[in-house]
């Protein structure tokens, strides 16, 4: 940092500046007079004195009475002036950064509608696929603390491939970034491959049997979920409600407390089931078909039906809805699951 700001700011270097300030202090001098009070090499009063008649800061006495001593100029005439030329420099740069930031906010909105964007209050659809893409990236690149996705994987989940996506630079910038995604994730290859590395870069993933919604949360403060999950190409809804955000928070975090580590292998509870198996019981008791639970669970509709011929099995049910009424009946399907225990 220069040791006087304003004279610097002027123009001066440091030791022009001395030199000036030791003229204010002892004007009507002679060069070797000026080296001696300032301190000063000879060659830095002389360049020094180049630079302060040049800024019209210094005049010299060149009568013959004089000898050639220096005067300071009166800082009161030359610096305020500069300033007044400085202020006016500041205050144009404003006025043309202000019409810069009108002409940027015509150019969003000129954006936004052409993308398909409609804020309401708190909420804002995106229905451009494209637009909802970059949306998604541009909130989560913003992200100063943490990332949260729930989704189907890395791949199959539209939003979620949106942050995988730029999942690294995430975690280079110190932002944890954490996803809970179907356990049957595990049995695909070209989706489990970029998962398991992107966790090996310090990604936290865990997988559960279903999944209530796709959604990813930037910092606690704002949601974005599909606007109609049936349908991607419907764009994406922004939330920024406070009460909803937080709803959906404790919602993953629900998840997350139950989930299972991405690279841990399937766990069973006291009673021999899986995550998977229990998940089946449940919408096996609902009613729900094989179709519509393979869907949920995000297999094939052979494993839905290679699963349930299990469960029927060790339960000795005929049917499906009787497996399912059975696992009611003992207590295997209490919202308080029995303890997990790894499978051998």
């Amino acid at each position: 940092m220069a040791n006087d700001p304003l004279l610097t700011w002027f123009g001066l270097d440091d030791a022009a500046a001395r030199l000036y300030r030791t003229l204010l202090l002892h004007g009507g001098r002679t060069l070797s007079e000026l080296r001696d009070l300032s301190g000063l090499s000879t060659h830095q009063v002389t360049d020094g004195l180049d630079q302060l008649v040049a800024a019209s800061l210094a005049r010299f006495d060149n009568t013959a009475k004089a000898g050639g001593r220096l005067w300071p100029v009166s800082p009161k005439v030359v610096l305020t002036a500069a300033l007044a030329r400085r202020r006016a420099q500041t205050l144009r740069a404003q006025a043309e950064v202000e019409q810069l930031e009108v002409e940027l906010a015509e150019l969003v909105a000129t954006h936004e509608a052409l993308a398909g964007r409609r804020a309401t209050g708190t909420l804002e659809h995106v229905t451009d696929v494209t637009a909802a893409a970059v949306t998604i990236y541009e909130l989560t690149a913003s992200a100063t603390d943490e990332v949260l996705v729930l989704g189907p994987g890395p791949r199959s989940s539209a939003l979620g491939a949106s942050v995988y996506l730029h999942g690294e630079p995430l975690l280079d910038n110190g932002v944890r970034l954490r996803g809970i995604h179907l356990g049957s994730l595990r049995n695909r290859p070209t989706e489990y491959a970029p998962a398991a590395r992107l966790a090996l870069h310090g990604a936290e993933l865990r997988t559960a049997p279903t999944l209530p919604a796709e959604m990813v949360l930037v910092d606690g403060h704002i949601a974005v979920l599909p606007h109609d999950p049936a349908d991607p190409s419907a764009g994406v809804v922004v939330c920024r409600h406070t009460t909803t955000v937080a709803a959906l928070c404790a919602l993953f975090e629900q998840y997350w407390m139950s989930g299972e580590e991405l690279g841990s292998s399937p766990r069973s509870d006291e009673l021999g089931l899986t995550p998977s198996e229990r998940e089946l019981l449940r919408q096996l008791a609902d009613g729900t078909t094989d179709e519509a639970a393979a869907r949920r669970m995000g297999v094939s509709l052979r494993t839905v039906r290679r699963m349930a011929a299990g469960l029927m099995e060790r339960l000795e049910a005929r049917s499906r809805f009787q497996a399912g009424y059975r696992a009611a009946a003992l207590g295997w399907l209490d919202e308080k699951a029995p303890a997990a225990v790894a499978v051998p």
